[in-house]
This record gives structure tokens, C-alpha cells and sequence, in this order.
């Protein structure tokens, strides 16, 4: 829900329909987000151990998404984003198709920040994130 109201911070932002289903749903699909991670744990101090779990899951996601589509257009919004996205590169997917978002969702949260304590609309507000957190 609060990635939903930071995403707000974006410009151009409109209503989308989110569905959550099988792999089989995904066969038509012009685009695929990928938001699987494992779970954050306090022992997880250093970003290096998120990453490692997290690329057993991405080469899962993408060897199912593989069997199903080559053709949709994958955007990555898993954490530390940069280096998933790097790996997603080298799991047999079409490179051209797989995009990381970045620091999109860290600038758009920054935006709803500044736009929330000063009271206005997030649409007012310009401001980006340049480095992962």
C-alpha cells in the first residue's frame, strides 16, 4: 500500500489494474512486473545476503517466465533492483526486454515525503534520487 501511495509522487501517474495469477496468465502479456523478494530480516545487515536470496528467486521467476513468453516486456522492481536486474540479464531472457526501475520508486517516495510535510500536492514537487540505498 505505501509503495502505491509513493508511486503517487510520479508524474502521469494514472488508475492501473493489478492482477495477480499464474504464469499461464502471463502468456498474452505486453508487460510483466516482478516485485518477488525474499523476506527482509534483521540479520540481513548487509545488502550482499538480500541479493544472494534474491537471485535464486529471479532465476526461478524467470526460467517459468521463459516457458511461457519471450516476447513481454519484464520490469524489475525487486531489491537491491540494480544488481537483480543484472542478474535477470544473465538468466536467458531477452536482455532488451528486461528493465530495472532504479531509484524510480526512491524518488517518487522522496517527492511524497517532501510533498507530505509541507502539505502539498506531490505533483508540485521535483526532486530525484541518484544512488541505492
Amino acid at each position: 500500500v505505501l509503495d502505491y501511495h509513493h508511486i503517487q509522487g510520479l508524474n502521469h501517474t494514472h488508475r492501473t489494474k493489478i492482477h495477480v495469477g499464474s504464469y499461464q496468465d502471463i502468456v498474452d502479456a505486453d508487460v510483466v512486473i516482478v516485485s518477488a523478494s525474499a523476506a527482509s530480516t534483521p540479520d540481513m545487515k548487509d545488502r550482499t545476503l538480500l541479493t544472494k536470496a534474491n537471485s535464486v528467486i529471479v532465476n526461478d521467476v524467470f526460467r517459468q517466465l521463459s516457458a511461457v513468453t519471450k516476447e513481454a516486456i519484464v520490469i524489475l522492481i525487486s531489491n537491491p533492483v540494480d544488481a537483480i536486474t543484472y542478474l535477470a540479464h544473465q538468466a536467458g531472457y531477452p536482455s532488451d526486454k528486461v528493465i530495472g526501475t532504479g531509484t524510480i520508486l526512491e524518488s517518487a517516495r522522496f517527492r511524497t515525503f517532501i510533498a507530505d510535510h509541507y502539505n502539498v500536492e506531490t505533483k508540485a514537487v521535483a526532486g530525484f534520487v541518484s544512488v541505492e540505498h
